[in-house]
């Protein structure tokens, strides 16, 4: 039997922590009106709804989402209203998926 020798170990790049980065894209809305209706009628009704139907998700919405811990530069959106199902409201500002399994 052949067993493999390795000759080089790799690192596990050390990733960027949530409370480090920023909440918001800082691009606001198109006006203040605008975030207050997003909340009042998206973003609450929506958890409501999930949280009466039993769906586990996080509804969120003015907040960054980070996909790519590698390139936060381009890996990172900042949508109006956004859903991950099967997340966890938590009371975070921003999705970190690395940080919330995936």
């Amino acid at each position: 039997m052949n067993i493999p020798i390795v000759t080089k170990t790799t690192r596990t790049p050390k990733l960027p922590l949530g409370k480090d980065l920023p909440d918001t894209d800082g691009i606001p809305m198109d006006n203040e009106n605008h975030g207050d209706q997003a909340r009042k009628y998206l973003i609450y009704p929506l958890r409501r709804w999930m949280a009466e139907s039993k769906i586990e998700a996080f509804v969120g919405g003015n907040s960054c989402v980070y996909y790519d811990p590698l390139d936060l530069k381009h890996g990172v959106i900042g949508p109006d209203v956004y859903v991950v199902l099967g997340g966890r409201q938590r009371g975070q500002n921003k999705w970190v998926s690395w940080e919330e399994g995936g």
